[in-house]
């Protein structure tokens, strides 16, 4: 630079930058950058790099940029400057060693050093000449997470080949998020695949360790992987201090499980009587594992509906020392959405609250649990499902018309009381448990038959649990196919209903005809029955199916027209047949008489939980819906008196205000009141929430995910075996006028009892959302149907009339046009 006069040319540049505009400053620059370009170096120089170049005996080399201002304590100069890989001589090598010295005059780097205080005069270029490492795969490894700061996440950064695609931003990278206390990968991007090993990605945490605790801080390595041979190349400080967001904004919410039980916005009464059954539920079992929450909220409303606290639910995980080790991510978001693998679901432990928590208590505890446990018998579980379901059938028998106002209001508040005061008596500990063995029991048996049985055993495991019968919530799609026929066997019934009249004008007409009053009974009967069935069935402000005929007769309507095209009864028949033929197949493969009693033992339990835990939610939501008899009858009282603006003010009103305002009473506007929840619950309505939200949900600023619509092949989980083509049916809200016709495929984002009706005509299932015990997987499985669940956003891309095949072999949705 001295000898070929350089620096007048610096300087004089330099004197006329802080007077030029924009343009000329760019100018300027690129003559500076070039005049370093055209000037030789001396022969001196060029004899001692092409010296040396020779002695490093390689085929090819790496230039790389060093200033003396990179990477300090507060700066990095990262990606400011060039380097050059590939150089396969000595030519190149001093060109590419001129480009590096150039470098230091490019826009970028000097609006840096301008806009940090640096002296232009103080920055000077070193350059390193290397072996150039032939990767086979490299990255970056960073030993704290760069965009949060958490010190207990490292970040690994990776793609195929040399990494100067990474560093310059034209590759995107494969990503690995390593927890360093545990040393296990809590999550990793698919997409792209590098090959590298979970081994090695593991082995470059502990090194990265070791190269953090020589520096004393965070580090941002450069590495390398030459036929399994690691190479460092480069480490310099995490400088970028990454904004700091409050505990509120660090929480993750999820409606993992209750997207499918409490799927709508929450009416207030709802979320009073869901906020005093909850806590109940949950002192109780913060009781049994000693655990105090404090103010750390287990769940919270999101955009009105309910959504659990991932962070607490980890705290409390932790606090059981044989949960510790368990990869949280993956516990809660292995089958919601792959969440776990693409970060979203991590909890690292700068957002896990610490949890009061009695380890010694526990230990006390424990024999006592264990002895629950073994001594459990499902007698104990069946005694307390019989005790839900009688407490059902007490409800309906009671005389709500004969009641007084005042009764009515007291009625309703002491039902959920005594319900508060079961759930926490020590005979709900039993069905607790009993639905603990069984979930654990069907568990177990899909990893028995995928060990056992090769690799058809998921397959196997679920064809085990098809048609097993006595569960309402499949007996009712079936009872409402039995409907249809019955009409069709009475063809002057079947003459009326497809006449498209209302179902009063329908009931009018029947009524009058020679087989009317027989159809009519079992119209009645399937009302008894199934009548409080509907969609979102939780929520006690939603109208039953027995409230709503017209939407039962638009399915008996469409199961009649479909009547000479599938038979699902016979179907269902088969495939009963068809699960003991394969379960004793099984037991003759399993030669083991130990194998075979744990096989028996686990199918017996697992064929247990599914009908009990639908009838259980079966008979919870025949409960609800007299509360809803009762709540109806009351708000129409409530309005005739002038006390509320409509009947179903009622259901704007909290638990604890029912009787105040029953009895005219109460100590606030009631009007107002109701008006001013009444606009939030619409604005609710207005916005769904995607499934997993981090921080405070704001409807306002919510813009919905985007997705990729050309999108021709999903994957999902695969429920129940086979593979169907057929017409796409989307459907989104239960309850509507949409139908599905036989041979379709149904495409929901989940399903709860209210959807049943749609099952039984579908040739498959497709659905955003669920998991192997998900109500859908559940009665999928029970009518044999072909499903494939957990597939993401199904409903978003594919569109009603598009022909797919649903292979439910391999968890795969194929759009074929």
């Amino acid at each position: 630079m001295e000898s070929r006069k350089l620096r007048y040319k610096i300087q004089t540049t330099l004197d006329r930058l802080g007077s030029a505009s924009l343009g000329e400053r760019r100018l300027l620059m690129s003559e500076l950058r070039q005049s370093i370009m055209d000037t030789p170096v001396t022969n001196a120089l060029h004899d001692e790099i092409k010296y040396h170049y020779h002695a490093l005996s390689t085929k090819r080399v790496a230039v790389r940029s060093s200033a003396t201002a990179e990477d300090m304590a507060d700066h990095s100069f990262a990606g400011l400057y060039e380097s050059y890989l590939g150089i396969t001589n000595p030519r190149d090598c001093i060109a590419a060693v001129k480009e590096c010295w150039a470098s230091v005059w490019t826009d970028r780097a000097y609006d840096y050093r301008q806009r940090n205080g640096f002296d232009p005069h103080d920055v000077n270029m070193a350059v390193i000449v290397q072996s150039l490492v032939e990767a086979n795969v490299s990255g970056v490894l960073f030993t704290a997470d760069p965009i949060t700061g958490y010190k207990s996440r490292m970040i690994v950064e990776a793609i195929p080949g040399l990494g100067d695609a990474l560093v310059s931003g034209k590759a995107t990278p494969q990503r690995f998020k390593i927890a360093r206390k545990q040393g296990h990968i809590v999550a990793k991007t698919r997409i792209p695949d590098t090959g590298i090993t979970d081994s090695m990605i593991k082995r470059l945490a502990k090194i990265g360790t070791k190269v953090e605790r020589s520096f004393g801080r965070a580090q941002d390595i450069e590495w390398a992987i030459k036929d399994n041979r690691l190479f460092l190349l480069q480490s310099r400080p995490i400088t970028v201090t990454p904004s700091t967001k409050s505990w509120e904004d660090r929480q993750i919410w999820s409606n993992a499980n209750t997207g499918e039980v409490l799927p709508d916005v929450q009416s207030p009464l709802s979320r009073s009587m869901t906020q005093r059954l909850f806590n109940r539920a949950i002192d109780q079992a913060c009781t049994l594992l000693c655990i105090n929450l404090h103010s750390h909220p287990l769940y919270g409303l999101v955009g009105g509906r309910v959504y659990f606290n991932i962070n607490t639910a980890v705290g409390m995980l932790k606090c059981v020392p044989i949960l510790r080790q368990l990869d949280f991510g993956a516990v809660f978001g292995g089958e919601h959405r792959n969440l776990a693998d693409i970060g979203q679901l991590d909890i690292p432990e700068e957002d896990t609250p610490k949890l009061a928590f009695s380890f010694y208590k526990m230990l006390l505890r424990i024999p006592g649990l264990l002895y629950q446990l073994l001594t459990n018998k499902s007698k104990k579980g069946e005694a307390m499902m019989l005790e839900l379901k009688q407490r059902a059938i007490r409800l309906q028998g009671l005389d709500i018309r004969g009641m007084s106002t005042a009764m009515l209001a007291q009625t309703f508040v002491a039902e959920i009381d005594d319900l508060e005061s079961f759930i926490a008596d020590k005979r709900a500990l039993s069905g607790l448990l009993y639905s603990i063995i069984g979930a654990g029991s069907l568990q177990l048996l899909h990893q028995v038959c995928c060990r056992w049985f090769g690799e058809d055993g998921q397959t196997m495991a679920n064809r085990l649990l098809i048609g097993l019968g006595d569960m309402d919530d499949a007996e009712a799609g079936l009872d409402l196919w039995r409907l249809a026929q019955a009409a069709h066997e009475m063809a002057d019934v079947e003459q009326t209903i497809l006449l498209n009249y209302d179902w009063r004008a329908t009931c009018e007409r029947i009524s009058n005809l020679p087989h009317g009053l027989q159809f009519l009974e079992k119209w009645k009967a399937f009302n008894t029955r199934h009548g409080h069935h509907c969609r979102g069935e939780m929520e006690v402000f939603n109208a039953r199916w027995a409230e709503t005929p017209d939407y039962i007769l638009s399915v008996v309507r469409n199961y009649i027209s479909g009547l000479d095209q599938t038979n699902p009864l016979e179907n269902y028949q088969q495939y009963a047949q068809d699960r003991e033929t394969l379960a004793a197949s099984c037991r003759k493969h399993l030669k083991n008489p130990f194998k075979r009693m744990v096989f028996n033992s686990l199918l017996t339990h697992a064929r247990r939980f599914p009908p009990s835990r639908e009838n259980c939610k079966s008979d919870f939501a025949r409960a609800i819906a007299v509360w809803r008899n009762i709540l109806v009858e009351l708000g129409q009282r409530l309005y005739g008196r002038g006390i509320l603006s409509d009947a179903e003010d009622v259901f704007f009103l909290r638990l604890e205000e029912i009787e105040s305002v029953s009895q005219g009473k109460a100590d606030f506007d009631v009007e107002h009141t109701v008006a001013m929840r009444r606009a939030g619950y619409e604005k609710d309505k207005s916005v769904m929430p995607p499934n997993v939200v981090v921080g405070n949900f704001n409807p306002d600023d919510y813009a919905p995910e985007s997705v990729d619509r050309k999108t021709e092949v999903l994957k999902g989980l695969a429920i129940t075996a086979g593979v169907v083509t057929g017409k796409a049916r989307v459907i989104l809200k239960a309850d509507t006028d949409q139908q599905v016709y036989p041979g379709e495929v149904l495409v929901a984002p989940f399903t709860d009892p209210g959807w049943t009706p749609y099952f039984v005509p579908a040739a498959a299932i497709v659905m955003d959302m669920g998991g192997i015990l998900s109500h859908g997987s559940i009665i999928a499985r029970e009518y044999g149907i072909p499903a494939v669940v957990n597939v993401g956003s199904a409903t978003k891309i594919i569109k009603s009339g598009q022909i797919i095949q649903v292979d439910a072999d391999h968890g795969i949705v194929r759009i074929l046009t």
